[in-house]
C-alpha cells in the first residue's frame, strides 16, 4: 500500500511504497480514486488563467502565451499564442478539455496534452468553423458517439 501525501505548489512530498523504500518526487501530484489527476495547477479548486500560462510555458514548453483575463468564464478562458492562434478553452477537472482555435497550431495542442498527461482523442470543426481537439477521461469513446451524432461539427476524425 502507498502512502501519498499532497503538498501545495513548490515543495516537496514524498511516497512510501510497499517496500519501505523512500523516494522523492518533484512534481506536485494529486490523487483520487487511486487515478493520477491531471497535472494542471490547481489554486481553490480552479485552474487560473495565470496557471494556465505559466503550466504552458513550464510544463508544456510553449512560450508565448497570452490568456486574457477578461475572457475567463466558470470552465473557460481565451489566449492567443506567439503564432497569432486565437484559442479557447473549455474544461471540467479531471474529465474533459476542449481547445478550439483559429488555426492549426500542433505546439499548443502538444503542449497542453504535455500538461494535462495524455492526448486528444478526437478533432474537428466547430460551428463557427474553428479546428477543436477534445480530451476525455472518462468516456472517449462514447464522446465520439455523441460527436458524430451532432451536425454541428464537421471533419471529425479521431487523434492519434
Amino acid at each position: 500500500m502507498q502512502a501519498r501525501r499532497v503538498l501545495t505548489k513548490g515543495q516537496l512530498y514524498t511516497i512510501l511504497n510497499n517496500h519501505g523504500r523512500t523516494f522523492t518526487v518533484l512534481k506536485i501530484t494529486n490523487f483520487t480514486n487511486k487515478e493520477a489527476e491531471m497535472a494542471e495547477t490547481i489554486e481553490r479548486e480552479k485552474w487560473h488563467w495565470f496557471n494556465v500560462m505559466e503550466d504552458l510555458k513550464t510544463q508544456g514548453g510553449l512560450d508565448g502565451v497570452f490568456i486574457d483575463p477578461l475572457s475567463v468564464g466558470e470552465h473557460g478562458c481565451g489566449g492567443k499564442t506567439r503564432n497569432g492562434t486565437i484559442f479557447y478553452i473549455t474544461r471540467v477537472a479531471n474529465k474533459f478539455l476542449l481547445v478550439s482555435m483559429t488555426q492549426d497550431e500542433k505546439d499548443l495542442i502538444d503542449a497542453f496534452a504535455k500538461v494535462v498527461e495524455y492526448r486528444p482523442f478526437c478533432q474537428y470543426y466547430n460551428r463557427v468553423g474553428q479546428l477543436t481537439f477534445e480530451w476525455d477521461k472518462v468516456d472517449p469513446d462514447g464522446r465520439f458517439v455523441k460527436l458524430e451524432k451532432d451536425d454541428e461539427k464537421t471533419c471529425l476524425c479521431r487523434v492519434q
